[in-house]
């Protein structure tokens, strides 16, 4: 999932335009239904929902480039319902960090449903957009060995927020 920093701030829309395939073809971009985890989640592991949903479990540890440091606190987890469900995880899991034993294993929970659950049929290839609704899936890329010598795949990601929340001026 591609997320502000700051949790309010979060694009609902992801659009990524493959420029150009690379030169692996087995690179995917797996993705995930919100609405399927969270009830993954239910069926299997409920105490988890309440972890996930406690701003206080998790530190976000925010890279360099977004000046470094931990995140405000928030949830990995809002909704209460599989149709209503957000995951408002960052791209490395690396830098989500579990507060106590009990959000540890909740996150190590969830992290086994995501990969049963993903869809690995997604290959770009020059010309494919893929458009992701933020709020509703996950994605991700499997790992690739870059060649660097411009033929390695090349996407470009644009975000979008909800219409009515854009200024009027700004709708073309």
């Amino acid at each position: 999932m591609d997320m502000s920093y700051e949790f309010t701030k979060a694009p609902e829309w992801l659009a990524l335009l493959c420029l150009r395939e690379g030169v692996d073809p087995d690179v995917k971009t797996p993705f995930v239904s919100n609405r399927v985890l969270y009830s993954r989640l239910e069926e299997n592991y409920p105490e988890d929902l309440v972890i996930l949903k406690d701003p206080a479990s998790y530190k976000i540890e925010r890279p360099p480039s977004a000046g470094g440091g931990f995140a405000e606190e928030m949830p990995l987890l809002t909704g209460d319902r599989a149709d209503d469900a957000t995951f408002w995880l960052r791209v490395h899991h690396d830098r989500i960090v579990p507060q106590n034993e009990r959000a540890k294993t909740a996150f190590s929970h969830m992290q086994s449903l995501m990969d049963e659950i993903a869809d690995n049929s997604v290959h770009l290839v020059a010309g494919d957009v893929f458009l992701i609704n933020n709020w509703k899936s996950l994605h991700t890329r499997t790992k690739f060995k870059a060649a660097f010598n411009e033929k390695d795949r090349l996407l470009q990601r644009s975000y979008f927020k909800e219409r009515s929340y854009l200024p009027e001026g700004r709708i073309f």
